[in-house]
């Protein structure tokens, strides 16, 4: 039997295959990465919407995530006061 050559590509393939069988382990690391930037406003913490490459935190105050970028504000939705926090902690928070 041959053996499938290593490329980038099939590396990819096989790693998002093992993801898949840990879909819950991946919604909540970000989900507690995400979390980090509405410690001041938890009542507007909340999915708004998930894609096939960028999920949308928050109501009033909108934040995004993508796998490239981490994390962004959506700043024409968000209070200074949540861009400023944005600011301090930036697009990749540490672990809580």
């Amino acid at each position: 039997m041959a053996s499938k050559e290593v490329t980038r590509e099939n590396k990819i393939l096989d790693v998002a295959g093992q993801l898949l069988n840990e879909p819950e382990a991946m919604a909540l690391s970000i989900s507690q990465a995400a979390a980090v930037y509405f410690d001041d406003c938890l009542d507007d913490f909340c999915v708004q919407h998930v894609g096939t490459a960028t999920i949308i935190f928050g109501g009033g105050n909108r934040l995004l995530w993508t796998a490239k970028a981490g994390f962004y504000p959506d700043k024409g939705y968000c209070s200074p006061e949540f861009l400023a926090r944005f600011e301090k902690i930036g697009p990749l928070p540490s672990a809580p």
